[in-house]
């Protein structure tokens, strides 16, 4: 049994696992913390900046992103105090001045309280990556496909496959874009593109290639939503990508460098 430690979270006394992520407790005591970058089922990243939150102790203070701050017994959180609220803005404001465009962000900022930004765009006419990583550790950790990976440093940082090249590892499976809080990723369209110039009677089934049943032949060319079996997993799925039902999740990544 998980050693139970003592915390105070917004001035009330609650127990947690000793070393457990504080965006995992907050959830589980109905404190709302907002993130763009995290997936439970995923290591932490912590790039998007927005689930911050202050931690005192000794008197002493610090801002913590909660996806990836382990919590420790004595650890007084404040995940609400406007000095919180004000830096999660600031966080939100940088990411819709990368991504002006982009439906899902410049809703997510209106809700948060930020209709516009300071920031100027990433690239001329705004970018549609926030650079969350959610696609990169997906198929690294879960699908084990590792099709995609960081590309250059600084400004240019971008999201990219191996060489420029759609990869042959990638099986469509679409968690990439399942997990996309923008409409960067269309690795699924583009391996249906390629699955589709091969014979008909050997194109494989997109759940046969994620695990489900080996050697599954596509009937519906890909047309999944006419599919029982898409059907099936869609609904046993539930709120995720039926990938996280196929598949266990791995070790953490070795960060996906595709230099």
């Amino acid at each position: 049994m998980a050693e139970k430690i003592e915390i105070t979270l917004n001035g009330k006394k609650v127990f947690a696992e000793n070393r457990e992520p504080l965006i995992a407790v907050c959830e589980r005591e109905g404190v709302y913390i907002p993130a763009l970058c995290h997936h439970y089922r995923l290591e932490p990243y912590g790039a998007c900046r927005i689930c911050l939150s202050k931690v005192t102790w000794d008197k002493k203070s610090k801002y913590v992103t909660s996806c990836n701050y382990p919590v420790e017994s004595g650890d007084v959180i404040d995940t609400e105090s406007d000095d919180v609220i004000q830096l999660r803005k600031l966080s939100i404001e940088a990411l819709l001045g990368r991504c002006p465009s982009e439906k899902k962000i410049v809703e997510f900022a209106r809700e948060h309280g930020v209709t516009e930004s300071r920031f100027p765009p990433a690239k001329p006419g705004g970018d549609d990556c926030i650079l969350c990583g959610l696609c990169v550790r997906v198929c690294d950790e879960v699908v084990g496909a590792r099709a995609l990976g960081f590309m250059s440093r600084g400004p240019e940082r971008e999201v990219s496959t191996p060489f420029l090249v759609h990869p042959e590892s990638c099986i469509g499976c679409g968690a990439c874009s399942a997990l996309c809080p923008t409409t960067r990723m269309k690795m699924e369209k583009e391996k249906v593109t390629v699955l589709l110039t091969e014979h008909g009677d050997t194109r494989p089934c997109r759940y046969a290639l994620m695990g489900f049943f080996p050697g599954g032949i596509c009937a519906n060319s890909y047309q999944c939503y006419k599919c029982d079996i898409d059907q099936k997993y869609r609904e046993l799925a539930g709120d995720e990508h039926p990938i996280f039902m196929a598949r266990p999740v791995g070790s953490v990544s070795d960060g996906g460098e595709v230099d």
